[in-house]
């Protein structure tokens, strides 16, 4: 029998998860890692830079970041038509 995670993961699932809480990426690495191709980054700027480069399918941010924030990090993906 297949497992899905691993199905999932080959299928090509990327997801990007911005926090600047060391603690908090292993917590959702250990979560995500069988299930897609994970991505992080520690700040808006630098999230929003890995979004254009990987275009992933899912992005998980934290609201308060040490540099900006991510309703900041939503509104620039939203506003560029290779992020959108």
């Amino acid at each position: 029998k297949t497992n899905p995670a691993k199905v999932s993961a080959v299928s090509g699932f990327k997801m990007l998860i911005v926090d600047h809480d060391g603690d908090v990426v292993n917590q959702l690495r250990s979560l995500f890692d069988e299930i897609a191709t994970v991505f992080f980054a520690k700040s808006d700027t630098e999230g929003f830079w890995l979004a254009c480069k990987v275009i992933p399918d899912l992005i998980l941010s934290d609201f308060t970041l040490t540099s900006g924030d991510g309703l900041n990090l939503c509104r620039n993906v939203k506003r560029n038509p290779k992020t959108k």
